[in-house]
């Protein structure tokens, strides 16, 4: 059954960041939340079912993998993430039983942002999780602006240049105004 976010929980979460754990088994799960939640985070919790559904539910503005999702580097719950547009532009945290360099580029790989290493301290990894949450929204902050009106021929052309292998076709149907159809080659990703 996928999990259910309530209106109330909603509500909470205006002007606080969004956190979403994902995972179980974690024997450090009750604490953290309580930590992160004091650390100013709003904490939704799931399990790796149903995970890309979880994530457009909640909406999160970072995913923290723990327990069973972090197990091998958290490449189960990274693949899954990676297959959709729309989940894989999340930032996702791994807390790390092994924090060793070979582990750490093993996550950084299949698509991690950042690797917590586990401590004895709830406290200090809601610390760190809270940290990277504040470094993300400054940075998106200092990133987004408006671009202001384009037309869609200025869009092909921006689109063009930021593909390696640009605009393969574009086909319009007969009629003015009907659905267009444009076909990208493979290229570095364009945010």
């Amino acid at each position: 059954m996928p999990p259910k976010f309530t209106r109330s929980a909603i509500e909470r979460a205006v002007n606080r960041p969004t956190v979403l754990m994902v995972g179980a088994g974690d024997p450090m799960d009750a604490a953290l939340k309580i930590a992160l939640d004091r650390h100013g985070l709003f904490v939704e919790a799931v399990g790796l079912e149903n995970l890309r559904r979880s994530v457009h539910l909640a909406a999160p503005d970072l995913i923290l993998l723990l327990g069973d999702a972090a197990a091998q580097g958290g490449v189960a719950a990274l693949t899954v993430l990676a297959e959709d547009a729309s989940t894989a532009a999340v930032p996702v945290v791994l807390l790390a039983q092994d924090a060793r360099l070979e582990s750490r580029m093993h996550a950084f790989r299949h698509g991690a942002m950042a690797v917590v290493p586990r401590s004895a301290s709830a406290d200090a990894i809601a610390r760190r999780v809270a940290q990277l949450s504040k470094e993300l929204s400054e940075h998106f902050e200092e990133k987004t602006g408006e671009i202001g009106e384009a037309t869609f021929d200025e869009l092909v052309e921006l689109v063009k240049k930021e593909l390696r292998s640009g605009i393969l076709s574009v086909h319009t149907p007969g009629h003015k105004g009907g659905p267009m159809r444009v076909v990208l080659g493979a290229g570095r990703p364009v945010a």
